[in-house]
């Protein structure tokens, strides 16, 4: 398997500025998108482009960036998509319990992030164990 994506991005440990940079990057750009939705989706599927960004935040920085997506995305919908659209104040109930499932599954997607890049270090350092021994 070849762990050298993007020049080595993925397989060196980044800094925590890297990684939780790129995090929020990532859902910069699905809170955009989403505004660009917005005129088709009103208030329907408020976290529907965050789901792309935690998980691209968990492949790229680990469990870590992933949760602060989570974190970031559950703010910046709740700000601009849930109803009342552009206000802190949370209608309806079933905006809440939309809300806590999108944080709930969003901790499992980090959780998995972090499950998968542990599993990628040990290999890379069995690897690199391996390559020593057959020196």
């Amino acid at each position: 398997m070849n762990l050298d994506y993007f020049g080595g991005f993925l397989k060196y440990p980044q800094a925590p500025i890297v990684r939780y940079g790129f995090a929020f990057l990532a859902v910069v750009v699905a809170t955009g998108l989403r505004l660009l939705l917005n005129p088709l989706l009103e208030d329907n599927v408020p976290y529907i482009t965050y789901f792309f960004a935690i998980t691209l935040a968990g492949w790229m920085g680990g469990g870590g960036a992933a949760a602060f997506a989570v974190v970031t995305s559950s703010i910046a919908a709740w700000y601009y998509f849930i109803a009342p659209p552009w206000s802190v104040m949370i209608a309806g109930m079933h905006n809440r319990i939309g809300l806590v499932v999108f944080i709930v599954i969003g901790g499992m997607i980090a959780l998995t992030c972090e499950a998968m890049k542990q599993a990628q270090r040990r290999a890379m350092e069995q690897s690199e164990a391996t390559k020593r021994k057959m020196r």
